[in-house]
């Protein structure tokens, strides 16, 4: 924001003041500003206001947490809580909307000063989540700290890519088929050996041949559309891809190609 006095007489002053929202900010800060007069000698004139940011309680190393990993695995993750610029503070109360997807421990590192938050993920299924945990203070300037999560359980076998486009092809071309084929990669990130046991897809509008590699723990499908049994315009199929890995047994893929 920036207040500024819009007529200064010859040889007077006027003040130009720029406000900045520190809302949010941390660190290093610079905001500047281009002044529009008619003087002739000074006709744009650049400001600017400089400074640091400190934060009355801190979080570190920042107060978004990822929590990346399989189901099987023990994702835990810590941040620190400090009295920056606050003699000291009390932590009353933690709140979360995560319903049970992660669990958090507080440990007192100084009473008043610094806090450590252990968050420990219990999401045992294949998928996003996303949430906040709240920190209720007695300080009156910093009473509530929030710490934004987000939860990211991978299964153990991925597919790439995720969505296979063909394209766009013109109707009076159907015959190209064999030039569309598209590849489609299955693989264990833990590096094990499975098999793929079946597929589910539209087999009036694709072809799809599998293919086995010597380590076992990828299989190549390659993916060619019938373009002769499309219709005009977005035709699209969603191929399910079955195996015999426990818990991650079935993988999605989307197909889609434009006939114009």
């Amino acid at each position: 924001m920036v207040n500024y006095d819009r007529t200064i007489p010859p040889g007077g002053e006027g003040k130009i003041t720029l406000k900045v929202n520190t809302r949010n900010r941390r660190g290093k800060l610079t905001k500047r500003a281009l002044v529009l007069t008619n003087d002739p000698t000074n006709k744009a004139v650049k400001i600017s206001v400089s400074g640091t940011v400190k934060a009355l309680i801190s979080v570190e190393p920042r107060s978004y947490v990822f929590l990346i990993g399989l189901p099987d695995e023990d994702i835990i993750e810590e941040v620190r809580i400090v009295a920056d610029q606050v003699p000291k503070f009390t932590i009353k109360e933690i709140t979360d909307n995560l319903k049970g997807k992660v669990e958090y421990k507080l440990t007192t590192v100084e009473k008043g000063k610094e806090y450590i938050l252990t968050i420990t993920n219990k999401y045992k299924k294949v998928g996003n989540y996303y949430g906040e945990i709240n920190i209720l203070t007695d300080n009156p300037k910093k009473p509530k700290i929030r710490i934004r999560i987000s939860g990211r359980i991978k299964g153990e076998l991925i597919a790439i890519p995720k969505i296979v486009y063909f394209g766009r092809i013109m109707e009076n071309n159907k015959n190209l088929s064999h030039n569309l084929t598209k590849q489609i990669i299955i693989k264990d990130i833990k590096k094990k050996p499975f098999k793929i046991v079946g597929l589910d897809y539209n087999k009036k509008l694709f072809n799809i041949d599998i293919n086995e590699t010597d380590n076992k723990n990828v299989w190549r499908l390659k993916v060619t559309p019938k373009i002769k049994n499309m219709k005009k315009g977005v035709n699209y199929d969603l191929l399910k891809i079955k195996t015999d890995v426990k818990n991650y047994s079935e993988l999605s893929v989307g197909l889609r190609i434009f006939v114009q």
